[in-house]
């Protein structure tokens, strides 16, 4: 799957969906720890879309003009293996 390239009716796709499409193409069988680590993908891409979303508003252009302090997103930490 070329996620650079995705059509248009994919972009607006969260890391879910590009997730659960995966396997309903693939044929291959998620396991729990996939399942959690998916969750919090798509939980830091919801975050992320609010925080521009914010800043693209009027309230937020102006904080930013005044330079007030935003408090960054945090991300997530994943470690392990790659592949089972």
């Amino acid at each position: 799957m070329n996620f650079v390239n995705a059509p248009p009716s994919q972009i607006n796709m969260t890391p879910g969906h590009y997730y659960r499409m995966y396997f309903s193409q693939s044929g291959i069988t998620p396991d729990a720890a996939q399942t959690a680590a998916a969750a919090q993908l798509a939980d830091l891409h919801q975050r992320l879309v609010q925080d521009i979303t914010q800043l693209q508003t009027i309230r937020g252009k102006v904080a930013d003009w005044f330079q007030t302090k935003r408090l960054p997103v945090t991300g997530i930490y994943m470690w392990g293996g790659i592949g089972r």
